[in-house]
């Protein structure tokens, strides 16, 4: 063995030295040829500036064979010894083992008592947990190594005995119920440790000093408990850097129990013979730490006490690999034989136990079943490449854990979540081999001869769909997530289309979809929940040894709400569909057989968002807590699809609201503010038991004539505290069952609210005051509702296009606008008033998008009913003349067929430029029944068909 830069003759007289100990003491047998066998097996780490293995072979307690490869410390070129000292990791575990055991023997624990009896700060978790639960890993608990990482913490990072202990006592749920599973947790062992130490009164470390390490002269061994200590000839941990050279590996650890023993290869032999010739614990101490685990269904384990006792080639065999920083070490212990194998090393990617079973191989070879014979190629019947295309797919393994196959050629690869691809070869029809898993995949064909389901390893796995969630979906997931377990807070980010998970400390990791609302991680699996408006409010995430920890997805603050308020407010819309809910699904009532009548359609299509109305004022084609439901509550004709839909768990908007998702187009629930259909007898069926029940809240009675309102006796009293209470507990129920990115409050629909009104009188002061406060409690109820989702949701607002005509309604839009609490305003319906300009110039003032409404009645007014044919030309002209004037898109209303050209056309300035139009502006003259008039007195002298108009009048208005 030579280190860099150290001199041969040192080398030269090392191994000399050595070899004299080896033919001169009688402790010491080297059997023929078999030191240089196992000195191969290490020769790649036998040579300059390269880490390397301390490795002693013992039987009958007499070293057979002992040596040192490579360099304990790159940086001083110093080379390992048998003096070295390791930090052997989870081998440390049958030391805790056997501290428990002596103990156990001397009446001072039990190992049915529960854990919080000697370490009270342990949570009580509704389950037992007992000793017998620790050392067999049996207990549920979280193991800490992937916990904390998961918390923000790094391998590299300080990491005490008191932050494990922390972790613990912050823990909130189990695994498992403790018995019912075998699950290696490092935490377990941590917390045998602490046990020892609260019953003996002195610490882990001292306890073991003097009853297990001083009687056997373990002189160089401790549990390291100050990461800040320092150890004489300790080794560097290193890990290949890649690039053919290695990179040390930090270690500030201090998990005794589980972890942290510092010992010497030399120490160890002690250790290891004392099994044999028992100088500590004696032999009802060294039969107690071979006693297997048994789980609550009798199965018996192979975990002892720190310890896995199975058996190799025969031979029973009692075995503990550790692995941490760029420590890899493993002991094995051949008891029958009394032969043991130890091999410390320091370097990550050295396989320890790999190396300890060839020289088991090379010493026991005597004693050993013989291996089963190994071919370098497996034999293979010959298979008809036009098979291989039955096994293409992927394949569900387990929760978040995915298998794809797919074809090159004549060839097939495997490939798992979150692994590379890997080649399978054929067996045989049906049966093909990956040599990277070490199995065969097993097909399996239903009676019609189809591949229907894959074997592995005792996994039956069926075939499923990838999932490949829309960018709007992943958008869903944005956002920041706190855990109060780990006190940690992770961020979940939207970049390049993929969904990827951000700490401080450890960068970003992509999230891979493997079904709804679960991704995988190259550390474990993220299962996201959903509120009851469906709304992501957390996720869990699960790996082998810490599995469901919470994450709740944080608030937003006032400032980042704001924020994502003015981004959302200005997100691109080039058309707004209003869909007034008359969808009429034909066939089968399925979510596909309502989506084609008016959505499925407009995938193609420049409409970035919908406003969706399910009904007229408290009854609604949605469900609810506060308003009726139409062929449920009530019969309504053309709506008998809604109850099938209730039946198979959903209805209208959740449908749409889950289409938008999938498709990238925002879904806002629109309410009429004051729908009136109900007032005409043809229309009966939709007036609601509520109005029913509480007609002192309508205008009036059917025989009621006013000079506005177009005989609206059936409209609500915004007037009237209850009609307000109303409206309010419908659109809070909206925002909070349903997964909305907007709310639109219709006031075109039907622009009536006060009786002053209806009468020709000026609405009061107060009464306009009270629909401002309102709007000031809907606006607060939406914010906080938002901030717990995580997302804004908007408010828009259909009005009157004139700021006048609207206060003489009764609506106060001018301080609604001033005080923040509409984020879009939608102008103009079936009369339109002022020019296109002003409505933009409305927009700038308050910081908010305008869109001009485009309406069918007013553009087309002689158009038969109900999806007659549509003058393109005018509807082009239009929306060519509000583009022109600024508006930030188009609104549409009663035109629903999904196929339409002008969902392909208006939300597009430069083509509309290439393509015939009408360029004029349609005011209220050609109306056939809804005029300015119909609801406000005198409302001609409102209309203001130009800029120029409005300058001679001296009436110019924003």
């Amino acid at each position: 063995m030579i280190c860099p830069a150290r001199p041969l003759r040192f080398c030269s007289l090392l191994h000399l030295c050595t070899l004299f100990c080896v033919l001169s003491d009688p402790g010491l047998i080297a059997e023929e040829g078999l030191p240089e066998k196992v000195d191969r097996l290490f020769a790649d780490y036998d040579k300059p500036g390269s880490p390397g293995a301390a490795v002693a072979v013992v039987r009958d307690g007499r070293v057979l064979y002992r040596k040192e490869f490579g360099c304990a410390d790159l940086d001083h070129n110093i080379p390992i010894t048998s003096e070295t000292v390791f930090d052997i990791a989870s081998v440390s575990k049958q030391f805790a083992g056997m501290a428990v055991a002596m103990l156990l023997e001397e009446g001072k624990l039990s190992l049915d008592e529960n854990i919080g009896t000697y370490v009270p700060e342990v949570p009580d978790f509704g389950n037992t947990i007992t000793l017998r639960h620790l050392v067999h890993h049996t207990s549920g608990l979280r193991d800490w190594p992937g916990t904390l990482l998961l918390g923000g913490w790094r391998f590299d990072d300080v990491i005490s005995f008191r932050n494990i202990m922390d972790m613990v006592r912050h823990q909130e749920k189990l695994n498992f119920e403790p018995g019912s599973e075998y699950t290696y947790s490092n935490t377990g062992y941590n917390l045998l440790a602490e046990a020892v130490a609260r019953v003996s009164g002195i610490s882990f470390r001292q306890w073991t000093d003097r009853r297990i390490f001083a009687p056997l002269g373990m002189k160089d061994t401790h549990f390291h408990d100050d990461h800040e200590e320092i150890v004489k000839k300790r080794a560097t941990a290193y890990r290949p850097d890649g690039r053919g050279g290695f990179k040390k590996v930090g270690n500030s650890l201090t998990a005794m129990g589980s972890s942290s023993l510092f010992s010497t290869v030399d120490d160890l032999v002690l250790w290891a013979n004392n099994f044999d010739n028992p100088v500590v614990g004696g032999s009802v101490v060294i039969e107690k730490m071979e006693e297997r685990g048994v789980l609550n269904s009798g199965k018996r384990i192979d975990y002892a006490f720190g310890q896995s006792v199975s058996s190799y080639r025969g031979a029973k065999s009692v075995s503990h690999s550790g692995g941490w920083a760029g420590f890899r070490t493993y002991l094995i212990r051949f008891p029958d034989l009394r032969f043991n194998v130890i091999v410390l090393c320091n370097l990550s990617s050295l396989n320890p136990r790999e190396k300890a079973l060839r020289i088991a191989d090379l010493y026991l070879s005597d004693h050993l079943e013989s291996e089963k014979k190994k071919t370098a190629e497996k034999e293979v019947e010959p298979i008809d490449p036009g098979l291989l295309d039955d096994y293409l797919g992927t394949w569900k393994l387990g929760p978040g854990w995915l298998l794809t196959i797919t074809r090159k050629g004549n060839s097939l690869t495997a490939q798992a979540t979150m692994e590379p691809a890997y080649p399978a070869v054929p067996e045989k029809e049906d049966r093909f081999f990956v040599k990277a898993y070490g199995a065969s995949l097993v097909f399996e064909r239903d009676s019609s001869g189809n591949v229907h389901a894959l074997h592995y390893r005792g996994i039956r796995a069926g075939r499923v769909v990838p999932h490949q969630p829309s960018t709007a979906r992943l958008e869903e997931y944005r956002g920041l997530y706190w855990s109060r377990e780990l006190d940690t807070v992770a961020s979940i980010e939207v970049q390049g289309g993929k969904l990827q998970a951000r700490q401080r400390k450890h960068g970003s990791v992509e999230l891979v979809p493997t079904q709804s609302d679960q991704f995988r991680t190259s550390q474990g699996r993220i299962d996201f929940d959903r509120d009851g408006a469906g709304a992501i409010s957390g996720f869990r995430f699960s790996q082998q040894r810490s599995r469901n920890i919470l994450f709740r997805k944080l608030p937003l603050s006032d400032e980042e709400l704001a924020e994502a308020r003015l981004e959302a407010r200005f997100r691109k819309r080039r058309i707004i569909m209003n869909n007034d809910g008359n969808d009429n699904p034909s066939g089968e009532v399925t979510a596909r057989s309502f989506l084609d009548r008016r959505t499925t359609a407009l995938a193609d299509s420049q409409v970035d968002a919908i406003f969706y109305c399910t009904g007229v004022n408290n009854l609604y084609t949605h469900r609810s807590d506060v308003s009726e439901q139409m062929c449920v509550d009530q019969e309504v004709k053309n709506k008998e699809w809604v109850k099938p839909l209730n039946d198979l768990d959903t209805d209208s908007l959740e449908i749409m609201i889950e289409w938008g998702k999938d498709h990238g187009r925002e879904i806002f629930w629109s309410m009429r503010m004051n729908d009136r259909h109900d007032s005409s007898s043809k229309n009966a069926h939709l007036f609601c038991r509520w109005k029913k029940e509480h007609p002192e809240l309508l205008m009036g009675q059917p025989k009621d004539r006013w000079p506005c309102g177009a005989g609206s006796w059936s409209a609500l009293r915004y007037g009237r505290f209850e009609v307000r209470e109303k409206m309010f507990a419908i659109l809070e129920d909206v925002c909070t069952r349903y997964d909305v990115d907007g709310i639109e409050l219709d006031f075109f629909r039907h622009p009536v609210y006060f009786i002053e009104a209806m009468e020709g009188r000026p609405v009061p002061p107060e009464k306009m005051a009270a629909m401002t406060a309102l709007w000031r409690r809907v606006r607060a109820m939406v914010d906080e509702t938002a901030r717990r989702r995580g997302r804004p949701i908007l408010i828009a607002i259909r009005i009157p296009d004139s700021l006048d005509y609207c206060r003489a309604m009764g609506l106060d839009v001018s301080r609604w606008l001033e005080e923040g609490l509409m984020d879009i305003v939608v102008g103009c319906g079936y009369f339109k008033l002022e020019p296109w300009e002003n409505l933009a110039a409305l927009g700038k003032k308050h910081n908010v998008p305008v869109y001009a409404a485009l309406v069918r009645r007013r553009i087309e007014p002689n158009a038969p009913e109900p999806e007659g044919p549509t003058a393109i030309e005018i509807w082009r002209g239009e929306a060519m003349n509000a583009w022109k004037a600024g508006v930030n898109g188009i609104y549409t209303f009663n035109r629903f067929d999904p196929k339409d050209l002008i969902f392909r056309e208006l939300g597009d300035p430069a083509l509309l430029e290439t393509l015939p139009r009408k360029e004029q502006t349609a005011f209220d003259e050609n109306c056939t029944w809804s005029k300015p008039g119909t609801w406000v007195k005198d409302g001609g002298r409102y209309v203001k068909r130009s800029v120029e108009q409005q300058n001679d009048d001296g009436e110019r208005r924003p």
